[in-house]
């Protein structure tokens, strides 16, 4: 009796030792191979997701636009296609734009400044100067830029500005009007100006 007892035991411990050496890990949401597959092959994922909603594609406010650039003022904005817009011919720092702008005349455009002070003190300036009230001034960012916007009444012609300050230059965005329709596209206009250097 004695000597089955060491035998008994050491095919125990032999059977618990081999089932000790088999383990297998199972990572948890890790893909698992199917049996008789080689684990390398990659497998089809299929998923059922019919009632998922796909997120909306980001919508270009200026899809259909133009692109203008005055490499001389050192600014760029997008207009409208029934626009047209133009480097001045008379200071190239400046632009034109509107419906049948040119390189002479336009109902809008960029004018670019020197002038060291803010631009609250230069609306001041101007009111004083000239025969322009601004009746609105309205603060506001465009692409990270403090600007502000105004509306203006003047001789010869009224309308509304944008204001932005770099360095010592004024870039003063305009139209001379105040039909709703072209206040619309300036606006728009307005928000799409960068400067380039």
């Amino acid at each position: 009796m004695n000597k089955k007892l060491p035998l008994v035991a050491v095919v125990g411990l032999s059977i618990f030792l081999a089932g000790c050496s088999y383990q297998k890990t199972f990572n948890i949401g890790a893909e698992q191979p199917i049996p008789g597959q080689d684990a390398n092959q990659n497998l089809p994922v299929i998923e059922n997701n019919q009632n998922a909603e796909l997120p909306d594609a980001p919508i270009d406010g200026y899809q259909g636009w133009n692109s203008f650039s005055n490499p001389d003022g050192g600014y760029s904005f997008k207009y409208s296609t029934v626009w047209n817009a133009a480097i001045n011919q008379y200071n190239t720092h400046n632009s034109l734009f509107g419906v049948g702008a040119t390189s002479q005349s336009g109902k809008g455009g960029v004018e670019v400044s020197n002038y060291t002070g803010t631009l609250e003190e230069y609306l001041n300036f101007l009111e004083r100067n000239t025969g322009t009230k601004y009746l609105t001034r309205e603060n506001l960012t465009i692409n990270g830029i403090a600007a502000i916007r105004t509306k203006q009444e003047g001789s010869p012609v009224s309308g509304y500005s944008v204001l932005l300050k770099k360095g010592d230059q004024i870039f003063k965005i305009f139209i001379n009007s105040k039909e709703a329709e072209d206040i619309e596209v300036f606006d728009k206009l307005a928000e799409s100006f960068k400067f380039s250097n």
